[in-house]
Order: structure tokens, then C-alpha cells, then sequence
């Protein structure tokens, strides 16, 4: 079992040494990357963690098949740039499938339309994760709701739920006492701490508990997590890249934190949030990515656990199979040059810059609006557009019916009759097509004006 190993956080040097000495296969399951929310910086990672998942990939028991898979869409982009795009699988994280039903979302959806949601689950952040405006309100609704607050990580979390005190230092209870509960004294928080606070170390009871609540939510993944595989909804406050390509990948329902911070919600917000989410869509995905284990496992030479094999043979109208790396692996990276960043779930090309214009495509997954984009001569902008051709090519690839092409025609390009002039002067001079949000360049989307004029003469 893998998790978030790539990332600035970690060196795995000493790990790569040992598995060099490792004679026998492996696989790795649930590999993910941890970055912020929107970009992903692949030179952050130190090149011992990059050498321990090379030594990881070279240790396959099929030549012709991977032996990784990933958490999501966003540590793909991170390996394709890097070049691994063909020696690694999407599958999500494998704790989807601890539930046997088939139907886990219909079931989901039929509880929260006959049953009245009364107690709430948090799934305990950390101070370091500064969501506290957030994470008090959600405080506040399980305290009204007699809830509990599930703690999975750090360390100093477990010794405050198993009230082994005399392991922290006075500073840490205080930072939580002051993130928290801010309006406690220490001994009152000291209280609530004890009246809240729950840990499990073992699964099955942690889901077996998780069946007395009516919702979870929080920014753990997993915290959320347990609570659909009891069969209850849940909510994650999503934060950065990991959990958001989870979130993404499975049809977890999630909200951005930062569409939170600033905004009143309550418990019926909560409520309406979970009753609208498409949980046929989450029971969809959870067969397709059932699907994709499977075979993963099987080529792998791994026994399947017989009800991940029951969900995988179910039978779906209209779906293909969901191999999210082989749809993406036709999509081009979008990479933005002065931070040397992967916008994350932003992809785009541009098919032509020549004497007719410039056009080509653009798409963020994240977007539900046709995205917008900008068109630099020498780092000065000329245009500003959105996207507004339907590229059914685009469509076939995401699923996502929205318009992705663009055509823009030189006459449209916004610049005075001297600076044309200075340019047609200036051979050397520049033009790049770029990502309006995020600032990355599409591929494809740099041209020097010399060239698109050599190109014009020749023809």
C-alpha cells in the first residue's frame, strides 16, 4: 500500500537502497502526490524519492504490465511529465471498496431521503492545515448534534483522544486549544477534548461506529471515507491536490475549502449539499475503477478479494472502461515556465500558429465554463479570449460538453500599426498562447514570429 510519497515532504533515499537489494516483485497500490490545490511542482521532489520509484517500477512481474497504480488525474500529470506516463494505472484509493454492496450510492441516497440527518461526524483536521474559520463551524454543528470528532494524524492527536497528556508539551495543547476552541479555557477544552474526541485502530470498528452518525465531514479523505463505506454520506473539505484527485477520481462529494471560507453554512446546508450530489455517478465509477483493479491485480499475479471481484463484473449501460490514463494520455500538459508548474487538471495544445492565425484547444476539468486564454507577442498581451469552438474530439476523450477550441485570426490580435511595425523588425520576437487562471503555457503554444514567417514564404 502506497500514499502521498511524492512530494517536497519526503526523501526516499534511503528506502530506493533498500529495495535495490530486494530480489523479489512488487507492487504498489495508491500512489499519490501532495501539492497545493492548483499547480503541482514536479522540482520540488528530491531525487532520492524519484529514484526509489523508479527501483519500485523496476521490480515488475509483468514486463508488459504496470505494477503502480495512482490515487488520481493529478500525480498522473506529475509522472507523465516526468516520463512514466505509460508504466502507471489509475485506480483511486482501494479503501472504495471495503463495502461489499453493489449499489453503495443508491443506498446512500435512499438513506438520506427517508432518514433525518441528526448527528455529524468530524473528520479532525490539524492546525497546519489553517482551515480554522472552517473547521469551528463544523465544530459547532457536531457540538449541537452530540457528534464525535475522529482523529487520524498527527501523533499528538492520539495522545489527546487516549488522554495521555503528560505526552504533550503545553504549547501544542495550546495551538489546539486556540485553533479549536478558542472561547475555552484550558481546563474547559481539556473537557470538550474528552467528550469528543474518538480514535480507532482497527477499521472494521471504526466503520461498525461510524453507522450510529448521519453525515461526516472534514478535510481527512479517509475520515470521509469510512463514513461511505458505513454506508452514511459524507463531505471532504478539500485543500490541496491529494485530496482533491481522490475526491475527483472516486465521485467523493467535495467542496473547495476556499469556497467555504467566507461562508455561512449550517446543518441544512450540509444536508442539501449531500441530497444533490450524484451518487448513481459515484456507483458508475466505483464499478469502472472496480474494473480497472481488477485486472491490475490479476496481472499482477495477486488473489482478488472476491467482493471487489463481485463489484467488478457488474455490467453497465453506456460506460466504457475507465482507464483515466489512456483517455489522458492524449491530452497535452499544460506547464506554466516561470514557476516550472503543472497546472493541475489543465490541459491544451495549439494546433497551428501560422499566417491564418493561431488555434488549437484548452480545458480545465475543474471548470464547468468554457476557459479563458491569452495571447503574448514578446510578454506583452495582444489577446484575450475564451475558448468558444466545440471540439468533439475534446468531448470524446473527458466527457465534459463544453466548448474547448479556439480560432483567432491575426486581423483580431490587439496591437497599433508601430508596434507592428517594431515587430516586423524584430525577428526574434515571440508569440505564446497561454492559460488565462493559471499562467501555463499550452503545449505547442510558443512560436518565434520568424519562424511563422519562413513558414508563410514557403508556401
Amino acid at each position: 500500500p502506497l500514499a502521498n510519497q511524492l512530494g517536497k515532504h519526503t526523501d526516499l533515499t534511503k528506502l530506493a537502497q533498500h529495495f535495490e537489494k530486494i530480489n523479489i516483485p512488487m507492487v504498489g497500490i495508491g500512489l499519490g502526490g501532495q501539492f497545493k490545490l492548483d499547480s503541482i511542482n514536479p522540482h520540488e521532489i528530491k531525487e532520492g524519492t524519484w529514484r526509489w520509484f523508479k527501483v519500485l517500477l523496476s521490480k515488475r512481474v509483468n514486463p508488459n504490465y504496470p505494477n503502480v497504480t495512482l490515487r488520481g488525474l493529478g500525480t498522473y500529470q506529475l509522472l507523465k511529465y516526468k516520463g512514466f506516463g505509460d508504466e502507471v494505472i489509475i485506480s483511486g484509493c482501494p479503501s472504495n471498496f471495503i463495502n461489499p454492496e453493489i449499489d453503495l450510492g443508491q443506498k446512500i441516497k435512499d438513506r438520506i431521503k427517508n432518514k433525518t440527518i441528526k448527528r455529524i461526524a468530524f473528520a479532525f483536521g490539524a492546525p497546519g492545515f489553517n482551515l480554522a474559520t472552517i473547521e469551528r463551524k463544523i465544530v459547532s454543528i457536531m457540538e449541537r448534534t452530540s457528534g464525535i470528532a475522529i482523529v487520524q494524524h498527527p501523533k499528538e492527536q492520539f495522545y489527546m483522544a487516549l488522554r495521555e497528556y503528560d505526552k504533550l508539551s503545553k504549547d501544542v495543547l495550546e495551538r489546539y486549544r486556540e485553533y479549536y476552541k478558542p472561547d475555552l479555557s484550558m481546563d474547559e477544552f481539556i473537557k470538550w477534548l474528552e467528550t469528543y474526541l474518538h480514535i480507532f485502530t482497527d477499521a472494521e470498528e471504526w466503520i461498525e461506529k461510524m453507522k450510529e452518525l448521519d453525515l461526516v465531514i472534514g478535510p481527512r479523505i479517509h475520515g470521509v471515507m469510512a463514513g461511505i463505506q458505513a454506508g452514511i454520506p459524507g463531505i471532504c473539505i478539500v485543500h490541496d491536490s491529494r485530496t482533491l484527485e481522490l475526491c475527483q477520481t472516486m465521485h467523493i462529494p467535495y467542496t473547495l475549502h476556499k469556497d467555504l471560507l467566507n461562508k455561512d453554512f449550517d446543518l441544512d446546508d450540509l444536508i442539501n449539499f449531500v441530497k444533490s450530489w450524484d451518487w448513481e455517478e459515484y456507483d458508475k465509477r466505483r464499478v469502472e475503477l472496480a474494473k480497472v483493479l481488477r485486472e491490475f491485480l490479476e496481472e499482477n499475479e495477486l488473489k482478488v478479494y472476491s467482493p471487489l471481484e463481485d463489484l467488478s463484473k457488474v455490467e453497465l449501460s453506456n460506460s466504457k472502461n475507465f482507464y483515466l490514463e489512456k483517455k489522458y494520455k492524449r491530452l497535452s500538459l499544460v506547464i506554466n515556465k516561470e514557476n516550472n508548474t503543472i497546472p493541475l487538471n489543465v490541459f491544451g495544445h495549439v494546433d497551428r500558429i501560422d499566417k491564418n492565425g493561431i488555434s488549437g484547444w484548452l480545458i480545465d476539468l475543474s471548470n464547468p465554463e468554457p476557459d479563458e486564454f491569452v495571447i503574448k507577442i514578446n510578454d506583452k498581451i495582444v489577446y484575450e479570449g475564451k475558448a468558444d469552438i466545440i471540439r468533439k474530439d475534446i468531448i470524446e476523450i473527458t466527457g465534459i460538453d463544453k466548448p474547448t477550441g479556439f480560432n483567432v485570426k491575426w486581423e483580431q490580435i490587439n496591437m497599433s500599426f508601430k508596434e507592428v511595425l517594431e515587430l516586423i523588425s524584430n525577428m526574434d520576437a515571440e508569440v505564446k498562447v497561454i492559460h488565462k487562471k493559471s499562467g501555463g503555457v499550452l503545449s505547442n503554444g510558443v512560436k518565434k514570429l520568424s519562424k511563422i514567417i519562413m513558414d508563410t514564404d514557403k508556401k
